[in-house]
């Protein structure tokens, strides 16, 4: 495994469960012409801080006042750092994927610390809490950790895709696979018994897919969409079954839990109780729903997003349709722009 001086967070008991269930941020980043813009966005695992790349390539950081709900502070410029393609974090530190594959890493408390890692050549990158995982130009994983995930995936050969999942790593592999390992709590992988999976294991039921995400908001769920756009969901609140949803529209993903309809409309993915449509009881649901049914929000605000990326309920990153980035953190608080920053959007 690579191997990369890093600062943890140090967190522990219900503090640390909270990161990984309402704050895991894990973006990736693809090197080609038609980067979806959630690629270029980040938020740190304790939710502090925020990263983007603007148009330029440049790299700008913000930090968020979490328990006040304030607005956006000290956004500012890293040093040192262009031509980036993406942005995330791993741990308490930044990292960012150039546009010639070369990974750098910064210290968010400091941003004039940028040094660059040994991971050459890199066409993408996700990062989750303490996973930082990429695939290189060889199509292969390469892993910083020694945790039972990092050790399953490392060097495996023929990958597409590569997702942080905390505790837990999917991967796409080119012939359309997907394949898991890590820790099963709450089955958020597999169904079955909730122990670490050392070794990895194919999904059953996936199958021709080409674009796999997770969200780990407010239950860990992971997604997947095949060749014919049909969505797939496993994980906690499937019991680790692959379940589909059943649209009457093509629905792309423009974030960690929201996605947009042919025809404009935003969903959100929402595990609630309610009627299920398949059983007609009252009972635990799993919905793609329309923002205007989603109580908690304002939907005339999310109108022209383009990116959406959640950090922990009611706290949204959002990227609009003319490059500019806000804050949303519920109806009763006013909209907050990031200054300074106008972001690529294709």
């Amino acid at each position: 495994m690579k191997k990369l001086n890093v600062s943890f967070l140090s967190l522990s008991g219900i503090a640390l469960l909270n990161v990984i269930l309402l704050s895991c941020s894990s973006t990736q980043s693809r090197i080609n012409e038609d980067r979806p813009a959630m690629d270029q966005l980040a938020i740190s695992a304790d939710g502090r801080y925020g990263a983007a790349v603007d148009e330029n390539g440049a790299v700008w950081q913000w930090e968020i006042d979490i328990e006040r709900f304030g607005p956006p502070t000290n956004v500012t410029q890293i040093p040192n750092l262009e031509e980036v393609y993406g942005v995330a974090f791993m741990a308490s530190n930044g990292i960012a994927l150039k546009k010639d594959g070369t990974v750098m890493t910064w210290v968010p408390s400091n941003p004039t610390q940028v040094s660059e890692t040994d991971m050459q050549a890199s066409k993408k990158i996700s990062s989750c809490l303490f996973n930082l995982l990429s695939v290189n130009a060889d199509n292969e994983v390469e892993a910083v950790g020694n945790a039972p995930q990092d050790r399953a995936v490392h060097g495996m050969k023929e990958v597409q895709d590569v997702q942080a999942g905390g505790y837990y790593v999917l991967v796409l592999k080119q012939d359309g696979t997907v394949w898991v390992a890590g820790e099963n709590v709450r089955n958020a992988i597999l169904p079955g018994k909730e122990e670490v999976v050392e070794q990895t294991v194919k999904v059953e039921g996936l199958l021709n897919i080409e674009h796999i995400f997770t969200c780990q908001t407010p239950t860990q769920v992971n997604f997947a969409i095949n060749v014919d756009k049909e969505i797939f969901y496993w994980g906690g609140p499937t019991g680790g079954k692959v379940e589909m949803f059943e649209l009457d529209q093509v629905a792309q993903p423009i974030g960690s839990n929201f996605f947009r309809r042919d025809d404009g409309k935003l969903l959100r993915y929402q595990h609630t109780r309610g009627t299920n449509p398949k059983t007609g009881n009252r009972d635990w649901v799993n919905l793609l729903s329309p923002l205007e049914e989603v109580s908690t929000y304002d939907p005339t605000f999310f109108v022209d997003a383009v990116g959406i990326l959640t950090s922990r309920p009611f706290m949204e990153t959002v990227i609009k349709k003319d490059g500019s980035l806000w804050l949303w953190m519920g109806k009763a608080i006013p909209p907050q722009q990031i200054p300074n920053i106008v972001m690529e959007v294709k």
